[in-house]
């Protein structure tokens, strides 16, 4: 029985002590906050917590390094093995480590690697700012004249490596105070920041725009299909050229006789026919949109010249390079999209012929062919005259007609080419017409009418 009620006895002295204190309503403790007057040890920088942590100023040197790996019983790094205790390059901070080797070394010294949230905190001091060492970067802190950094001086590699043998290495290095360094940062930091506002009030009136309606996962899953469509084409070609010259090779190292040969070339021929007439097709697609491009192009110089081009102060070249870039992705989408280099029914068509046996097998023609080149493509022994003058009329009037049709189809690659360039470029230059006939004022689309009222 008391068993059971013991749950209930606890709970009431609960309630009743979360209304006491309740009742006493003690106002939360104040967290403190290290002020910029806080007394702290020489080298260490204060954070703000629950507990003083401290960040030590000066990095770890190559002696500290050396005897973390003395302590742990690792070798040496053969480039720190003549440096001596207490010598200047013991002081040097140590370089070259991973943060896994860096982590351990901490830990060998009872120290640890700050977090991100740490360093940056240390560096902006109190609170943050543009530079670590102050508000405008014009002054530093007293503290820092005190300071010195080293670096390599300019010059050559010959130069270095003489100032070296003459003075050793302290030679090569060049001893500044904290405060120069600081001031060319900050020369450097405001370059910089003059550059980037330029550039972004040149591109904040197209760029942002136009990205926002492009997208990029769709862009990147065409641009895939688009390079599967040329190695399907790069394949089906790469077939032709082996059918072609397996061909060759039976008609010099087989006994067939006249409708043989005329059979195959015609079956080659009507397969080459039917590749041919596919791009065809995406020419003539093509062809018809290049009296589009043009006068998409003249359109775009027009409506920029209304817009105006003193708003940016950019010229109508850069701003056609920069539609041109902005529209690489469709542009480029455009070559499996629309101009017909996939050639599926081609693909298709090779497929049916060999799996009905209309064509021979293309594994076995390439090795027919590897098996000719390792007998170094010697013929047969000649049968007769009449049979070899046969067979090189034979030759002669095979390699004819497939040389014909191949300088066909690669005049029609050849234009394919051009026109899929042209086809990027139009669509380029569509897009970019329509980014600016979007910003276009009210009054400038409306033209005199706007202007009149």
């Amino acid at each position: 029985m008391f068993r059971q009620l013991l749950p209930a006895v606890v709970c009431v002295a609960l309630l009743v002590t979360g209304c006491e204190k309740k009742e006493e309503a003690t106002p939360p403790p104040v967290r403190r906050v290290v002020g910029p007057t806080a007394q702290t040890p020489a080298g260490v920088t204060l954070l703000p917590g629950e507990q003083f942590v401290f960040i030590t100023t000066r990095p770890l040197t190559v002696g500290q390094y050396m005897d973390y790996l003395e302590g742990t019983g690792q070798d040496v790094p053969v480039q720190w093995q003549d440096v001596l205790p207490g010598s200047p390059e013991a002081g040097r901070p140590v370089v070259g480590l991973s943060r896994k080797e860096a982590k351990r070394c901490a830990v060998w010294h009872m120290k640890r690697l700050p977090t991100p949230e740490e360093w940056t905190r240390a560096a902006e001091t109190v609170r943050p700012r543009p530079y670590p060492w102050t508000e405008d970067g014009a002054s530093v802190s007293p503290s820092a004249e005190v300071f010195l950094v080293q670096a390599y001086r300019p010059g050559s590699p010959e130069e270095q490596k003489a100032r070296q043998e003459k003075e050793g290495l302290a030679g090569a290095l060049l001893t500044e105070a904290v405060a120069e360094v600081q001031a060319r940062a900050a020369e450097l930091h405001d370059r910089i920041a003059a550059e980037r506002t330029r550039r972004q009030l040149a591109w904040q009136e197209f760029k942002p725009a136009f990205f926002a309606t492009v997208d990029r996962r769709r862009a990147l899953a065409q641009e895939r299909g688009l390079r599967a469509g040329r190695a399907e084409a790069l394949a089906i070609v790469t077939d032709l050229a082996a059918r072609k010259g397996g061909l060759a090779r039976r008609i010099a190292t087989t006994d067939m006789d006249a409708g043989q040969i005329d059979a195959e070339v015609a079956d080659y021929g009507r397969l080459l026919a039917e590749v041919r007439a596919n791009a065809q097709k995406a020419r003539e697609r093509l062809q018809a949109g290049l009296d589009t491009a043009q006068q998409a192009v003249v359109e775009l110089s027009k409506a920029y010249e209304q817009w105006g081009a003193s708003r940016v102060g950019l010229g109508l070249s850069e701003v056609e390079a920069m539609v041109e870039e902005a529209a690489a992705p469709p542009g480029t989408i455009a070559l499996a999209a629309t101009a017909g280099l996939r050639l599926d029914a081609a693909a298709r068509r090779l497929e049916q012929m060999a799996g009905t046996g209309a064509l021979p097998d293309m594994q076995a023609l390439r090795a027919h062919a590897a098996q000719d080149e390792e007998q170094s493509g010697q013929l047969p022994p000649d049968e007769s005259p009449a049979r070899m003058a046969e067979l090189r009329e034979k030759m002669a009037v095979f390699g004819q007609s497939i040389g014909r049709e191949f300088l066909q189809e690669a005049e029609v690659f050849a234009d394919l080419e051009k026109l899929i360039e042209l086809r990027a470029r139009k669509e380029a230059a569509e897009a970019g017409l329509q980014y600016i006939r979007d910003a276009l004022p009210p009054q400038t689309a409306t033209g005199g009418g706007a202007a009149g009222a």
